[in-house]
């Protein structure tokens, strides 16, 4: 670029010379010269905000989006719309982990009838199969959520899985109140089949 050119030659020529012979008005390089000027100092500004933005990134462990980091920014003194920081972000190739809606695993049916509590938060055992406890919870994959379920053996820290024995004389069942716990066709199962003592 011609203003480009008389810029690096100024040190060796006169700056009306080289305008002169580059046919270019000597006002208009002074206005390219006040432009590039501005954009130097936007972009030393944009690297200061940069710096800022990635120590806020790397303490919230990868986990700031745009909102939070414009939030992060103003707290410390720098205002910024969102669209700004969202700019610097994209420069940057940063992203924020946006978690998916919790899953709420505890709903209690208000009409089940819930088990004596037998445990009286006493999680411990002197033997296989006298205690167990069981919980519930959801994992969030791209396919939607997965349901799984946990029975601990309280006394050998055994997690049931596939076992030929099936009747436990004597168990205390112990889960929370949820309604897949409370329900009738889940005490039937446990009652009829596995005979054991419910307990929440």
């Amino acid at each position: 670029m011609i203003y480009e050119f008389i810029f690096t030659q100024k040190t060796d020529f006169k700056i009306s010379l080289l305008a002169k012979v580059c046919n270019v008005p000597l006002s208009s390089y002074y206005d390219w010269l006040k432009r590039r000027e501005s954009i130097i100092k936007k972009h030393e500004a944009d690297n200061l905000l940069k710096e800022q933005i990635l120590e806020f990134y790397k303490k919230s462990r990868s986990n700031c989006g745009v909102p939070k980091m414009t939030e992060a920014l103003k707290d410390n003194g720098v205002h910024l719309s969102r669209k700004k920081v969202a700019k610097l972000m994209v420069e940057l190739v940063l992203k924020g982990t946006y978690g998916r809606k919790k899953m709420r695993t505890i709903i209690r049916d208000k009409s089940a009838i819930l088990s004596p509590d037998l445990v009286n938060r006493n999680f411990t055992a002197k033997a296989p199969d006298e205690l167990m406890v069981s919980d519930l919870t959801y994992i969030s994959k791209k396919e939607g959520w997965l349901y799984l379920v946990v029975i601990l053996d309280v006394c050998t820290r055994r997690i049931l899985g596939t076992r030929k024995r099936t009747t436990f004389s004597g168990t205390a069942f112990h889960s929370d109140h949820g309604s897949q716990y409370t329900s009738g066709e889940f005490r039937a199962v446990l009652k009829a089949s596995i005979k054991l003592h419910l307990t929440v």
